[in-house]
């Protein structure tokens, strides 16, 4: 009932006539296809990795552009972003990419890049993408950085949002948990940080991904009652958006495994690296925990 619709019930009721009825029922493929087997998960993560390096390139083109004092728009960088991910194999995109500079970054689904909005140096570039490679997974990563390379200078204002949205990330990344834990208990562990600060975001922490970019289950949400078992891949992506002045968005792809420290616990594991801004982290407001899970995860060892 929750995929069908109540027309193509109408329809299967009568193609069947009196020959038989139409049962409703939870779809016995879901389930199946949410949990990945060990050659699923090595295919998307080799996918991740691709696209991990896609995105950095593309953060590294702009800055570059930027420093340089060259006009770029947020619909020429979408370009560029799409041009690259074709360029390195993919067969084409997961989704539409949204590039949303300054104060376009507080729309949290800006799909639409301006092609006369010129990307400024020292402003805030929120980058959400991806795209399909062999043999056909989904990938879906973002990045918010500073445009305009080493140069650029953070403010306060944005190393304080910044952080507060990385600190969500790694409380997702790091969690632990008892297996049977639901996705609105990890959407809670993740939302601490910015719930802490007086911030929130209106939309879910994450959705599963697969075939397509968007599956369920799992889900990570304020309404999410399934629980999360082994071999789910799905995206941990809190926010801060804040009307007229932009949008912090960190996003990564993780699974979750058996941990091996404590009997009938779950932990979430990283399958995405793109780099992070270290422009815009505050180190004084991460912990020392933090600081170190942060050391592994740059090595990719999270």
């Amino acid at each position: 009932p929750a995929g069908t619709t109540a027309e193509v019930r109408r329809l299967l009721a009568g193609a069947l006539g009196d020959r038989g009825e139409v049962v409703t029922g939870p779809s016995p493929v879901q389930a199946l296809k949410a949990r990945k087997n060990p050659r699923e998960l090595e295919s998307m993560a080799r996918s991740f990795r691709r696209a991990d390096a896609v995105v950095a390139a593309a953060m590294l083109w702009l800055n570059r552009k930027v420093a340089d004092g060259r006009p770029v728009t947020e619909a020429e960088f979408a370009a560029r972003v799409e041009a690259l991910f074709l360029d390195a194999g993919a067969r084409g995109l997961s989704f539409r990419v949204i590039a949303a500079a300054g104060a376009n970054g507080a729309v949290i689904h800006y799909s639409h890049p301006d092609p006369a909005r010129r990307i400024k140096k020292g402003e805030l570039m929120l980058l959400d993408t991806g795209a399909y490679f062999e043999p056909g997974y989904a990938t879906d990563l973002t990045r918010t950085f500073l445009a305009g390379g080493a140069a650029a200078k953070a403010t306060p204002k944005q190393k304080l949002v910044y952080t507060l949205v990385l600190k969500a990330s790694i409380r997702g990344m790091k969690a632990r948990f008892p297996a049977g834990t639901t996705g609105v208990q990890l959407d809670a562990i993740v939302r601490a940080p910015i719930w802490d600060a007086g911030y929130d975001f209106l939309h879910g922490t994450g959705h599963g991904v697969g075939v397509l970019v968007h599956e369920f289950p799992p889900r990570v949400s304020t309404r999410s009652s399934s629980p999360l078992e082994p071999g789910h891949v799905f995206s941990i992506e809190p926010g801060i958006y804040l009307d007229g002045w932009g949008g912090v968005r960190i996003e990564n792809l993780v699974t979750v495994v058996p941990d091996r420290k404590a009997e009938g616990f779950l932990r979430v594991k990283p399958l995405t690296f793109a780099p992070l801004d270290r422009r815009l982290i505050d180190g004084k407001l991460l912990s020392a925990d933090e600081k170190q899970w942060l050391r592994q995860y740059v090595r990719g060892r999270a």
